[in-house]
């Protein structure tokens, strides 16, 4: 085992205590310590400067009696403006997934996405022997977009049609 040269062992790993031949400065109350290696001393922590931004003009700070700035409110959600009524379901022509859900309540909305993906896929990819659930006239898709667009006029009669066919 290696020593100095007054003979005491020398410790491998983290150093727990220093012993010095100064004592350590008075610690206050919540500040800390740290031993610097370069002048063997202990010295204060030095923490980090908080930069504060000063008032751009000083306007922003009138309005207090100490002349502090005061904090901005944050602004509320404003309700809608007042516009036109919004048109009642049986007037559109088209009609988005859940609008159709709303007007026909036969099929749920996830219903109504599920049978629009099989429309899609089977136009897609036809199978010999199976026939389409014949949505895929009904569906809209604009260019370059994920909205679903159903005419309502024509969802109203494969509504019709496939509960006939379905008896």
């Amino acid at each position: 085992m290696a020593s100095n040269k007054e003979g005491t062992p020398l410790r491998r790993g983290p150093v727990t205590h220093i012993t010095l031949n100064q004592e350590p400065p008075v610690k206050k109350r919540g500040q800390r310590l740290i031993f610097n290696k370069l002048t063997g001393e202990f010295e204060p922590e030095k923490l980090p400067v908080r930069v504060v931004a000063a008032p751009a003009t000083p306007q922003a700070v009138q309005g207090t009696p100490t002349g502090q700035a005061q904090v901005k409110r944050k602004s509320r959600k404003r309700s809608p403006r007042p516009s036109d009524p919004p048109v009642p379901l049986e007037d559109l022509k088209w009609l988005t997934v859940r609008q159709t859900h709303l007007r026909f309540r036969t099929y749920s909305e996830k219903a109504l996405r599920h049978l629009v993906a099989q429309a899609e896929a089977y136009q897609k990819f036809p199978k010999a022997g199976l026939r389409s659930n014949g949505l895929i006239d009904c569906i809209l898709r604009p260019a370059g977009a994920r909205k679903i667009l159903i005419d309502a006029e024509k969802f109203e009669q494969w509504l019709r049609d496939s509960a006939v066919s379905h008896k």
